[in-house]
């Protein structure tokens, strides 16, 4: 019977106090919008690179909105100003399943680009930044022209 009561729980008021690492600050809810070409980014990554030892960062949807998490999995972020980083690759030219598992395929595994400008990916080189502040946060970037670099695979 608790079996049965635990997992509804679990899924209805989500991590307990004691998932959360020690020293993680007060996060703030934050979304992003991505535009390309004046039109929603679906696809791509978000990154916060501040002060803070925590991973910060999100994906965006089909709206192109990223809902930003700390830490992999605590929605908000902390208080402090961030730079912003944004990338998009795609996979073009992959084998199907079945052609994956066929003995006798003998393609390629595709070729994977890059579809923001890399000044957007760089810390050097990207003009965002967004400052988190108490409260509900949110911000609009435009990452320009879309390219098709490719990327080199490990």
């Amino acid at each position: 019977m608790l079996c049965f009561l635990t997992v509804p729980l679990v899924a209805l008021f989500g991590c307990s106090p004691s998932d959360r690492p020690e020293g993680l600050p007060t996060l703030y809810p934050c979304e992003i919008t991505v535009i390309q070409e004046g039109v929603p980014l679906a696809g791509a990554n978000v990154t916060f690179i501040g002060d803070q030892p925590w991973a910060i960062g999100g994906g965006t949807d089909d709206k192109g909105v990223a809902r930003i998490f700390t830490h992999g999995k605590f929605e908000g972020a902390p208080v402090g100003t961030y730079s912003v980083l944004i990338t998009k690759t795609v996979l073009e030219g992959a084998p199907t399943p079945e052609e994956r598992d066929n003995p006798s395929y003998t393609g390629g595994g595709g070729t994977m680009y890059s579809t923001v400008d890399r000044k957007f990916g760089v810390l050097d080189t990207t003009p965002f930044t967004i400052e988190i502040i108490a409260g509900k946060n949110s911000q609009t970037f435009d990452v320009e022209k879309a390219v098709r670099v490719p990327q080199s695979r490990p």
